[in-house]
């Protein structure tokens, strides 16, 4: 009888122990209402909220090139607002953006430059485009065609030229603007179209003393580097251009250039 009853309460105990283990299991891996397992908190991936302001490689590369174009407009360098520049200004930079423009263009042809270039609520007012040697009215509008017209034989050519070379320092993005701090180096800023080797780079554009020559070639025709421009980069004001990002993500219009001591 003794011996039955070790073998009714080992048996019981068995039973007990599993019933144990099946409610700790429901409570750990089946409850819906216990917490989620540790493995899976570890799964669970926080989402990575995008920088808005953040610029891809490519799209700096197309920013920088969008602004070394800017070069032809240095003669009114700064600008506090682009408001401020003289049309005509304007007009000679956006002409030169034209292709194949000799006896003349639609005034659609200025206006989407316009859109492409500058700030979309610039104050402007279209007319007609003086000799940038002040030898008359080159381009005449015609209000009926909505066309500029090539007035008289010019035989002094276009417009003057600037050329040089543009280093970058920094490009961001706040919002809706986009801001390029640069270094620029300028090897001609002629009022007539002339060429010539370069044999010098200066910091004013146009250096009506010649103080601001920072660096001679070693040859003529021979462009700086960018190893002998770190030797110079000191002495080379920082010219920052401010851009305003169209409402179709398309166009980077001018606001602004700054000039600041480096």
């Amino acid at each position: 009888m003794e011996k039955k009853s070790k073998i009714i309460i080992i048996i019981l105990s068995v039973i007990i122990a599993l019933l144990v283990l099946g409610i700790i299991g429901y409570i750990i891996y089946d409850n819906p209402f216990a917490s989620p397992k540790v493995e899976e908190k570890k799964k669970v991936k926080k989402e990575k909220k995008e920088n808005p302001n953040a610029l891809k490689g490519e799209e700096k590369e197309e920013i920088k090139k969008h602004t070394e174009e800017y070069l032809s407009l240095a003669k009114s360098f700064p600008i506090t607002d682009v408001d401020d520049v003289d049309d005509q200004a304007i007009f000679w930079f956006l002409t030169m953006k034209l292709q194949n423009y000799s006896e003349g263009f639609a005034k659609e042809e200025m206006e989407r430059l316009m859109e492409k270039y500058f700030k979309d609520d610039i104050n402007i007012v279209y007319g007609d485009i003086n000799c940038n040697v002040g030898d008359g009215v080159l381009y005449k509008l015609d209000s009926n065609s909505s066309k500029y017209i090539r007035v008289g034989d010019h035989g002094h050519g276009g417009a003057g030229l600037v050329a040089g070379e543009m280093f970058f320092e920094d490009i961001t993005k706040d919002g809706d603007y986009i801001t390029v701090k640069t270094q620029i180096l300028y090897s001609r800023c002629d009022d007539a179209d002339t060429v010539g080797p370069i044999s010098v780079y200066f910091t004013k554009c146009p250096d009506e003393s010649g103080n601001s020559v920072v660096y001679r070639t070693k040859a003529e025709g021979v462009e700086i580097t960018e190893e002998e421009f770190k030797t110079i980069k000191d002495k080379v004001p920082y010219t920052i251009f401010k851009f305003k990002i169209s409402e179709d993500k398309k166009n980077y219009g001018l606001v602004s250039v700054e000039i600041k001591d480096a």
